[in-house]
């Protein structure tokens, strides 16, 4: 495990980033820590400092605000609890080809200083490791660096519209135990229609991972994910996946758009270029596929993992390991609107089990993300690409 010194990054000014070293961030001792930046405007410093350091972590848009009280929140959804979380941290680390991936790290209320630390120090390791890059292309060129594909087929004719795929990490804290983590993989496409005047096709891919804590008797089990799109302006639901199902070893889905002419500036039949979906295998009965979405406004997506109080069996393998769930939601809107806005949450369900099969505890954990996309700057996006 590498150690490096704590740098914390000051104002802006005319001569550059003013750099101050402090002995210790809170929660961690002198010299050993990460390097931590406040929140900086300008990318190009940040890609000045990757020249010299592994991952650099910067403080989100009112960090330390709530120093003195709990952040995050708590909410009930049935019976249980579901606790909200905040955006404390962004990171950033080299992909292949020198692109920049961007990460994002959250909190709830019940984690301290000393988990948020132990989270960045996991992060950091593994970028150091290689393992953070694994999906999203590799050394030789064949795909892409920065964007994670992991399960889904993406056609060519989708223009990737961040810089790169958006990693969302939270850990499940609970009474100062870390119960597992949540890892999110989003990437947002729009399709490259160019000559279509009127409609354009955004797709959201979510890949979503649960790592309960590993224990010899597995009494800690991720046991739930939920994908909800709420829409706010500017769309509607055109296509999700996946949608309920029965039991089956495995999970796929495809689908596309059969069009015409018009993409990437080309003539002709190009509906092999618009396909999208994914495939993956899981456990034959688990996790159960419910579908709660309300069309053409939300998405809302959950797998449900069967019989989690097992204490052995394929079931108690599939559920004290880690798991990952695939879903994807496809927005039509109008290039004459002006945005397309939506909320959407991941909610990630873990359980602790003592010697009996009731839960000990039973906890879901949140991460709420609210976007807006002004859609002259995706036609804008879609021209240059075409230019």
């Amino acid at each position: 495990m590498k150690k490096l010194n704590i740098i914390f990054a000051g104002v802006f000014s005319a001569s550059g980033l003013f750099l101050t070293a402090c002995s210790a961030e809170a929660g961690l001792p002198p010299d050993d820590g990460l390097t931590v930046v406040e929140k900086i405007s300008d990318m190009r410093k940040i890609e000045e400092m990757l020249e010299t350091e592994l991952v650099v972590f910067e403080e989100a848009d009112g960090f330390g605000e709530n120093e003195n009280q709990e952040t995050g929140s708590i909410y009930y959804s049935g019976d249980n609890s579901v606790n909200k979380t905040e955006l404390v941290y962004r990171y950033y680390f080299k992909g292949y080809k020198n692109s920049i991936i961007e990460g994002e790290i959250y909190k709830s209320a019940h984690d301290t200083e000393e988990s948020i630390a132990r989270l960045k120090q996991d992060i950091y390791d593994d970028v150091e490791s290689g393992a953070a890059l694994i999906g999203f292309g590799d050394p030789f060129g064949y795909t892409e660096g920065d964007i994670y594909r992991g399960s889904f087929n993406i056609g060519d004719s989708y223009i990737p519209v961040k810089n790169s795929t958006t990693i969302r990490n939270t850990d499940a804290v609970f009474n100062n135990e870390l119960l597992g983590k949540i890892t999110d993989y989003e990437t947002v496409y729009i399709l490259n229609n160019p000559s279509n005047k009127e409609k354009l096709w955004m797709l959201i891919t979510h890949e979503t991972y649960l790592k309960p804590t590993q224990t010899n008797n597995r009494n800690f089990k991720g046991v739930g994910v939920e994908f909800k799109l709420d829409l706010k302006e500017g769309f509607m639901v055109r296509d999700y996946a996946p949608k309920a199902q029965g039991p089956s070893k495995t999970v796929s889905y495809s689908s596309g758009f059969n069009l015409s002419g018009g993409i990437g500036g080309g003539g002709g039949s190009v509906s092999a270029g618009t396909n999208f979906g994914f495939s993956y295998t899981k456990n034959v009965e688990s996790p159960r596929v419910y579908d709660a979405s309300q069309i053409p406004e939300s998405v809302d997506i959950r797998f449900e993992y069967v019989d989690p109080g097992s204490w052995y069996g394929d079931f108690c393998a599939y559920n004290s390991g880690t798991t990952f769930q695939c879903s994807l939601a496809v927005l039509e809107a109008r290039k004459t609107d002006t945005f397309i806005q939506y909320t959407s949450e991941i909610k990630g369900r873990f359980q602790k089990y003592q010697n009996w099969t009731v839960p000990w505890v039973d906890e879901y954990y949140s991460i709420f993300v609210d976007d807006t996309y002004k859609i002259s700057d995706l036609l804008k996006l879609m021209e240059q690409v075409n230019a």
